[in-house]
């Protein structure tokens, strides 16, 4: 969790394969382990993590909705043991689950560039170094964008930034392309000020002090089809309207330019 950079895809990576593999529960540890964070210094306390807290609405939303679907096959292996190892990837494809006896061929090819849930839902590309989610009430993508764009069944996300994780979630119950209500969020990176870190950015040289630095987001989103008018709401962190936000319709395509404000409300009249 920390000092890992990617932090703000753990809660939709967890929620929609938890869906996958049809689990009846996940739980987020913890929450505080100190009464009175100014900084982050611990792996395990999201309180200080903002791009986690963001996240967990739409996380939340999704799991429970069962917005992707639970895996079309699935796989069994001994618990006592198989004949070969089973493939890492084996649980972004199928459900996976372990029995007494069951046996597992593990003689299987190599994990492919991008993994793709049997669902055709989650699809995980080590190329590009993104992963989406493609349902119809629930949409998104994080990893390495920058300044590229992904598109997917309903919209398209842009981001200028080295790492982003964007989501659209549709609040009325309707899929994205019907929705009247959408919760965008678009999430960074966070540490404290004062953090250094290796060359490579894979070691922490100084974790530095508070306060903790939010990146924000730069890029945009665009939903082909979108009948304005429409109303764009940045939120904080509570879920309140803090201003509006314009937005643009050119040839038929609504976009929403990102502002430093990770959380958006969309109403169509």
């Amino acid at each position: 969790d920390w000092p890992n950079e990617y932090r703000a895809a753990g809660p939709l990576l967890m929620a929609s394969y938890a869906n996958l593999q049809d689990w009846d529960a996940i739980i987020q540890f913890n929450y505080e382990g100190n009464l009175s964070p100014g900084k982050i210094e611990g792996n395990f306390d999201i309180s200080t993590k903002p791009e986690i807290l963001f996240e967990l609405a739409t996380a939340a939303r999704l799991f429970h909705r069962g917005d992707v679907s639970p895996a079309r096959a699935r796989e069994t292996y001994s618990i006592f043991g198989t004949p070969g190892e089973v493939p890492a990837h084996m649980g972004m494809t199928h459900a996976v689950e372990r029995e007494r006896g069951a046996g597992f061929d593990g003689s299987r090819e190599g994990k492919p560039a991008v993994v793709t849930s049997d669902t055709g839902e989650l699809a995980w590309d080590d190329g590009r170094g993104l992963v989406t989610i493609n349902t119809p009430r629930l949409q998104a993508a994080f990893g390495e964008f920058r300044g590229r764009e992904v598109s997917l069944d309903s919209l398209t996300f842009q981001s200028n930034n080295t790492f982003s994780a964007l989501s659209v979630a549709s609040l009325d119950g309707r899929s994205i392309r019907d929705s009247k209500h959408l919760l965008l969020t678009a999430a960074a990176r966070s540490e404290n000020q004062g953090t250094v870190y290796n060359a490579t950015r894979t070691q922490l040289r100084s974790s530095g002090d508070g306060p903790i630095l939010m990146e924000p987001v730069q890029g945009r989103l665009s939903l082909a089809g979108a009948k304005p008018p429409a109303h764009v709401y940045a939120l904080d962190a509570s879920g309140k309207r803090i201003r509006e936000i314009p937005a643009d319709s050119p040839g038929g395509i609504f976009t929403v330019s990102l502002t430093p404000f990770p959380l958006y409300e969309i109403v169509f009249e």
